[in-house]
């Protein structure tokens, strides 16, 4: 999951984790705004960061993995490589509804030829 998810979609990776269908969360660090650079917001993954620590979600159930990520397409390709290090048969993608095929196409293109069943679970927005 993209740090930069919405707090929707991030809620819905929590509550996949605490039901069991997830032992794992993983977040990909996305690039860094100027705005955090400066001092002005805090940086995506600090935010996921504090929200993992209020959901209390314990530092060996969550992983931050990539760096500066910008596009889904560098996002996937950093998800391969933990997947394919760490033995992963199946993965689950929350992910906003207007994105989801783009998602489950390229998240196939990328996993399903490591042998990888990659999942996207459309979640709804407050509007």
């Amino acid at each position: 999951m993209s740090a930069g998810a919405r707090p929707e979609v991030f809620q819905q990776a929590v509550e996949l984790w605490r039901t069991g269908a997830a032992p794992q969360i993983i977040v990909t660090r996305c690039e860094t705004r100027p705005t955090d650079r400066a001092g002005i917001t805090t940086p995506f993954v600090e935010q996921r960061r504090r929200w993992l620590d209020e959901a209390d979600v314990p530092a060996s159930a969550r992983e931050f993995i990539g760096e500066e990520i910008r596009l889904l397409s560098q996002e996937l390709t950093v998800v391969r490589s933990w997947a394919a290090t760490n033995q992963v048969r199946r993965l689950l993608f929350p992910t906003e509804p207007f994105p989801t095929r783009r998602v489950a196409w390229l998240a196939r293109r990328q996993l399903a030829p490591l042998g990888i069943e990659p999942v996207t679970i459309p979640v709804p927005g407050p509007h």
